[in-house]
């Protein structure tokens, strides 16, 4: 797709647990990719060298360990006034090679059973950024948990890591 862009608005994707990743295996290297007011029943998995934007959407859903969002190698995501409830586990982010920015903006994490953070990040192996603004949680142990040393967190403007 290259330098397309693909805009979805008020629809309901439901994706399969068993074998998951809807959008990873539908929009793998799109140029730029909005959602505004969807919801997402199960995994949804961003990869590709993309521009991904969430607008007003919500996740939910995923079961057996999955995440209801897994950036995994995506270039760019941004979720804004976005809900991921009923849960285990809402948000992790996984680069396994080039530079990942995630933002999360006026986002809600709700769970009442997660033993995970809001947001998982793995910068292990990637240089990743993440920044969380206004954004909430509850049912969780935590906003946010960093594994790997690529990592830089800002919450709210200020960097914590």
């Amino acid at each position: 797709m290259g330098d397309k862009t693909i805009n979805f608005k008020n629809i309901t994707i439901k994706v399969p647990t068993e074998d998951g990743d809807f959008l990873k295996t539908g929009f793998v290297a799109a140029g730029t990719i909005n959602f505004e007011n969807c919801v997402f029943e199960g995994q949804v998995t961003l990869n590709g060298h993309a521009t991904w934007t969430f607008n007003e959407c919500e996740f939910g859903g995923a079961d057996n360990g999955a995440y209801a969002s897994f950036v995994y190698a995506a270039t760019k995501a941004t979720f804004n006034d976005c809900s991921f409830s009923g849960v285990d586990r809402a948000a992790k982010i996984y680069g396994t090679g080039g530079a990942i920015d995630v933002e999360y903006n006026n986002c809600t994490f709700t769970s009442t059973t997660s033993n995970k953070y809001a947001v998982n990040i793995n910068a292990s192996y990637a240089t990743t950024k993440v920044a969380l603004n206004g954004c909430s949680q509850t049912g969780m142990p935590g906003l946010y948990a960093v594994v790997g040393a690529k990592a830089t967190v800002l919450v709210d403007g200020v960097q914590v890591q």
